[in-house]
């Protein structure tokens, strides 16, 4: 059984754990010079220590002491539709001036499952890395920009990661990423190289990445993407994935 929607991204957190964070009661303030909203948005898990307009100050002055704009993420469950789930932290944004930024869905799946998919293009070889090589920085690509040096502390934050890289001619054809924890292996950094779209390596890289979570014990998977990616989302449904939630961010311009 999977876990509800906060319980689900206290666990991902593990996964893309900032370069900075503070805890005000159940939220966790995150900051990574801005790289990924992931590492730079104020978390609600639970209960801040304080007043609800007191807990949103402070997580904005947070974010302003380093140069960056507030920034909160905000988990939806599937059956809300909209981007305002109707709660007192989503409606003071809102009347704060908080605009969404970047809808996302998150989805699930069983290591075991997407690990036994048949190949789509033969038994293509993955390397599973301990520390992403200039082959795979090369072909990764956040947001469609190459990476700053900031991003390999994020890349590395979590305790158990690996980096897998399928390579053809010579170079990386396909990338991504994992990391475990509690049980689970999050799947992020996905990138397959224009000329080798469609030929199912980003597939080939989901299993290999599977199979290395089953190896750990972890026997469920989570990725995000996009809510207007819907290619992503169609591959990794082919790949046993299915939706347990969507999140946004709010942020202040």
């Amino acid at each position: 059984m999977t876990p509800d929607v906060l319980a689900l991204e206290d666990i991902m957190s593990d996964g893309w754990w900032p370069l900075e964070h503070e805890w005000d009661g159940r939220w966790l303030l995150r900051a990574s010079e801005g790289l990924t909203g992931r590492g730079n948005s104020a978390l609600p898990l639970g209960t801040p220590s304080r007043p609800l307009k007191e807990a949103i100050d402070g997580a904005a002055a947070f974010y302003l002491a380093r140069g960056q704009r507030p920034m909160f993420a905000v988990p939806l469950p599937l059956e809300v539709t909209g981007h305002d789930d109707g709660g007192p932290l989503a409606s003071e944004l809102v009347r704060r001036g908080y605009r969404v930024h970047t809808p996302a869905l998150v989805m699930t799946a069983r290591s075991v499952a997407v690990a036994a998919q048949p190949p789509r293009n033969g038994h293509a070889p993955v390397e599973l890395l301990t520390t992403p090589d200039d082959d795979w920085r090369g072909l990764y690509r956040y947001r469609g920009r190459s990476l700053p040096p900031v991003a390999e502390k994020l890349l590395m934050s979590a305790p158990d990661v690996r980096f897998a890289a399928l390579r053809l001619d010579g170079t990386a054809a396909a990338v991504g990423r994992i990391a475990v924890s509690r049980g689970w292996g999050g799947i992020t950094a996905m990138e397959v190289a224009p000329a080798y779209r469609r030929r199912g390596y980003g597939h080939r890289i989901l299993t290999a990445l599977a199979e290395y979570a089953g190896r750990r014990d972890a026997e469920w998977l989570y990725l995000q993407v996009a809510e207007d990616n819907v290619a992503a989302q169609n591959l990794f449904a082919r790949a046993g994935f299915r939706a347990h939630h969507r999140y946004h961010y709010r942020v202040l311009d």
